[in-house]
């Protein structure tokens, strides 16, 4: 086994999300042996597959290949979603919603 880094960090990662490998295999569009592959360390994931994974993640491809100690903060299911939503817009949709929520950043902060 030619396990590295990002393999253990890969594992880590998702372990502590509670994920399954199925369903990051399935968010990514690979199988669920390709993706257990990159865990163990059998196979090494292509650029493209490990920046995928690290969006996933929410993390930077130097903390995924162990080059960076600092962590983002994951985004909860809820933010995925919200951010998914918003890539979809088109640039006025979303410079609206950018006013917007910074109206409510606002309010709340006069509240």
């Amino acid at each position: 086994m030619l396990e590295s880094k990002h393999s253990e960090i890969m594992k880590e990662l998702r372990k502590d999300r509670k994920i399954s490998q199925t369903k990051i295999a399935e968010d990514l569009k690979i199988t669920q042996r390709m993706y257990s592959t990159y865990e163990t360390g059998d196979r090494t994931p292509t650029i493209d597959i490990l920046m995928e994974i690290a969006n996933y993640f929410n993390v930077t491809l130097d903390f995924l290949t162990g080059n960076e100690t600092k962590r983002l903060e994951p985004l909860t299911e809820e933010e995925r979603k919200m951010l998914k939503n918003y890539r979809e817009l088109n640039e006025t949709h979303q410079n609206k919603v950018i006013e917007r929520i910074e109206t409510l950043r606002e309010m709340q902060q006069g509240a």
